[in-house]
Parts: structure tokens; sequence; C-alpha cells
């Protein structure tokens, strides 16, 4: 797994423009359900919901928040496998 390098953060506006395909409200939800979560209960322990993994890419600095676009990009295609196209 990387690490985020301060030095390429950028924030969710200029990471939109960096995927034109990714509506904002899609990549406020994202950001938004990163961290685990915790579902109170009335009956019964607490739930523990757990991130969408993108949480390793997101700093939130007090209303400031930086995503790290190269973990921003391993995150979105993980789990993608190339298929490579069979000539006829």
């Amino acid at each position: 797994m990387s690490r985020i390098d301060p030095a390429r953060l950028v924030d969710p506006k200029a990471l939109l423009a960096l995927y034109p395909g990714i509506k904002p409200r899609t990549l406020r939800y994202w950001i938004e359900n990163a961290p685990a979560r915790v579902l109170q209960q009335l009956d019964g322990p607490d739930l523990v919901v757990p991130g969408n993994g993108l949480g390793r890419a997101i700093i939130h600095k007090g209303r400031v928040t930086l995503i790290d676009p190269e973990l921003f990009r391993e995150w979105l295609y993980e789990g993608v496998v190339e298929v490579e196209a069979r000539s006829a």
C-alpha cells in the first residue's frame, strides 16, 4: 500500500477535473462514506459499518479535504481486471 504524498494532494474540485465522468455528488458520497461508522441500535449491540476504503487517500484538516490522486486512482480501479482484446 502506498503512502500519501503531500506534494501531489489536490482538493475535490481539482480531482473532479481529472475525472470528468465522476459527478460532484458521487465524490462527496464516497468521501463521506470513507471512514467506518457506528450505528447505534435500540436493542442489542452497536453495528459497525465498514468504510469504502477511500480513507487511505483522504486527509481532513478542519474544513479542508485533500485527496491524493494516485491513491484515489488505485482505489477507483482496484478489483478491475483488464481483458485483452482477442483478434478474430
